[in-house]
């Protein structure tokens, strides 16, 4: 079989396999989203933490509060490259 051949091969499977996680993914971020709303509000994310990490997924040395402070650290860097997304339009 040829090099390219392989590499080919290669590069569909690792093209199916980043489909389906991203199906999966999309698919957990539906089943928590529960209003149907623009992404998941503090409520949604805890569940959505506790359902993939377990409701004690805190680290040791963090304060409670940790989830709200991982939302609020997710909303920021969404809004940033929304914010990111809405100026590169403009340019163009």
């Amino acid at each position: 079989m040829a090099f390219e051949d392989v590499v080919c091969q290669l590069l569909d499977h690792m093209a199916q396999a980043v489909a389906a996680h991203h199906q999966m993914l999309l698919e957990t971020f539906y089943r928590f989203d529960a209003d149907g709303e623009d992404g998941l509000d503090l409520a949604e994310f805890t569940n959505l933490l506790d359902w993939t990490c377990g409701p004690d997924a805190r680290p040791p040395h963090e304060p409670p509060g940790y989830a709200a402070r991982l939302h609020a650290r997710i909303e920021a860097l969404a809004d940033a490259g929304a914010d990111r997304e809405l100026n590169s339009a403009a340019i163009d």
